[in-house]
């Protein structure tokens, strides 16, 4: 047994109880770990139940779906299929700002939920409330994620994370104690990393030996590039799990050749914690079915499998403001297809990007972030790589932490935009050694300056 694992055995559930605010969180670990032996039908049969007790509950203790279920004539006690729930409306963020007093449970006190808010990566933060019983199962689902990329319970974590608001200051001994001993634990800044930068942490990584880094992919591309020049290695890790930004082929293969680890995907948000993850088969992200009903929508309406759709998320742990058919803002692709890796949880593939992020051509044509996104994939390898679409007929491509970039680059994003948009008379170039980053640490791959949508659009 792992020596240092003796005081997370011992006082970890105290400590989780007491000031984690999560009681019982091994044993919904380990609850959670019993699912992943499962059949996909009684996966599945899980879900609806889960599903099927949210609705209920919504029904009975918020004005807002009170209402909505009404105007819909949906019943919520007689629910047998996700596909039932398209009679009723998307939620989105700005009517979640509006009208979040309807959407609080009455039935749960002040001192059983917990205010949070959004990292803001969409212009603006959303305020929402978490009930408290939720909390150990967030962490649990986190810990069998990390779980499937290698780690085992106790081992060391490392964050390497650009959101400078999730960052804890240091409070003496106290802290030390506490992330070192009991949460094994250790965040590193990740926002804007230098050669100088990069250098401290690798050697605190060095000497803190994570088995598993949980970072952003930009930080991450940086860290690597860094160790690629130095011919450095980290003792002991096992696995890198990337989360807050879609990741490119090209990125994957140089994290993975720079830090010496597999990379591993995550689908996570502030207001649904871990929603998909990645597992040693990568063949897409396992969505946790036990706690999260996903779609994949376009205007409104289920896509087929494999098609890119607008997420739309139902959160089933969260009872004291529940979210029924969220719009998160992103876009993806649910998949048909099953995992060799023996889970049974449906897969999520190619998460690209915001749904407001699209663009639209001279024609009207909507392009996806999705479709955007495959520039990347087949084209000359970049670190990072942003869109901005300044007008119908100009595109600005921003290339980041890249040390070559030439006339290869410049010829190969010029023709892919133009084959793909019609109308498109101009492609720019900049050329910085990072890409500025949003107040949540997240960097947006596509930006579209319209002022209006145009009409009469079509979706690629």
């Amino acid at each position: 047994m792992d020596i240092g694992s003796i005081f997370p055995r011992l006082f970890g559930p105290l400590y989780y109880r007491r000031y984690e605010h999560a009681p019982g969180v091994y044993r919904q670990f380990r609850e959670y770990c019993r699912h992943d032996s499962l059949s996909a039908d009684e996966l599945q049969a899980m879900q609806i139940a889960k599903l099927r007790k949210l609705l209920i509950h919504a029904y009975q203790n918020t004005e807002h779906y009170r209402l909505l279920f009404h105007q819909a004539a949906f019943n919520p006690e007689t629910i047998k299929s996700i596909d039932e729930l398209s009679v009723l409306p998307l939620l989105s963020q700005d009517e979640v700002r509006s009208d979040r007093l309807n959407l609080y449970a009455g039935n749960i006190g002040s001192a059983d939920f917990h205010t949070s808010t959004t990292g803001g990566t969409r212009g603006k933060k959303m305020p929402f409330h978490r009930d408290n019983c939720c909390r150990a199962q967030r962490l649990a689902l986190q810990w069998r994620s990390d779980l499937w990329a290698g780690w085992r319970p106790y081992e060391r974590v490392a964050y390497l994370w650009p959101a400078i608001q999730d960052l804890e200051p240091p409070a003496g001994w106290k802290h030390n104690v506490k992330d070192h001993l009991i949460k094994r634990t250790h965040l590193f800044y990740g926002g804007m990393i230098s050669e100088e930068s990069a250098r401290i942490i690798y050697d605190d990584l060095r000497e803190f030996r994570p088995a598993i880094i949980r970072c952003f992919t930009s930080p991450a591309y940086r860290l690597a590039e860094f160790m690629s020049r130095a011919g450095v290695r980290l003792p002991g890790l096992r696995a890198i799990v990337c989360t807050g930004e879609p990741i490119t082929v090209h990125q994957r293969e140089c994290i993975q050749r720079g830090i010496g680890a597999p990379v591993f995907d995550l689908y996570a948000s502030r207001e649904l914690g871990t929603t998909a993850a990645e597992c040693k088969a990568h063949r897409g992200m396992h969505i946790a079915i036990d706690s999260v009903v996903v779609e994949t929508v376009r205007d409104g309406k289920a896509v087929p499998f494999g098609e890119p759709g607008s997420i739309v998320l139902t959160d089933l742990l969260n009872y004291a403001m529940p979210l029924i058919r969220y719009e998160i803002g992103d876009v993806g692709r649910i998949s048909r297809r099953s995992c060799e890796c023996g889970l049974n949880y449906p897969l999520l593939r190619s998460v690209v990007g915001r749904t407001v992020d699209g663009f639209y051509d001279r024609e009207g044509t909507f392009i996806s972030t999705i479709a955007l996104g495959t520039l990347m994939d087949d084209g000359p390898p970049v670190g990072q790589l942003q869109l901005v679409q300044e007008d119908l007929g100009t595109i600005l491509v921003r290339i980041g932490s890249t040390p070559h970039v030439g006339e290869v680059h410049r010829q190969y994003y010029t023709r892919a935009l133009k084959q793909l948009m019609a109308g498109l008379t101009e492609v720019r170039f900049e050329i910085v050694d990072q890409v500025k980053t949003e107040k949540s640490g997240k960097y947006r791959f596509t930006i579209s300056k319209l002022t209006r949508p145009v009409s009469n659009s079509t979706a690629h």
